[in-house]
């Protein structure tokens, strides 16, 4: 079992993300979650659309679920809604699977 991320630590991890999305010039919300899918901390950029931070959250939900980046995942729900569905209706909270 790993160690249990701080909230200086889930800070630290968005002030990076913030960063780099300067770099890239992206624009959104980024969460920080624990082994359980627990937000830690969570940030809207500056300029994100409101929806962002909703949307961040279920990502974030998911990659800690599966342990894995969340695009193959969407490629394999966009090839299999049917199963998507299913997923949506057993978990205890909503999934974004996207890149």
């Amino acid at each position: 079992m790993s160690a249990k991320l701080t909230l200086r630590e889930a800070r630290e991890i968005i002030e990076r993300a913030v960063e780099k999305a300067r770099e890239v010039d992206w624009v959104s919300a980024y969460a920080v979650v624990d082994e359980g899918g627990n937000v830690i901390s969570i940030s809207r950029a500056d300029g994100a659309p409101a929806t962002a931070a909703r949307l961040a959250r279920p990502k974030a939900y998911l990659a800690a679920m599966t342990r894995r980046h969340t695009l193959p995942f969407s490629e394999r729900m966009d090839a299999h809604p049917v199963r998507f569905d299913g997923y949506q209706s057993i978990l205890p909270r909503p999934l974004f699977p996207g890149p």
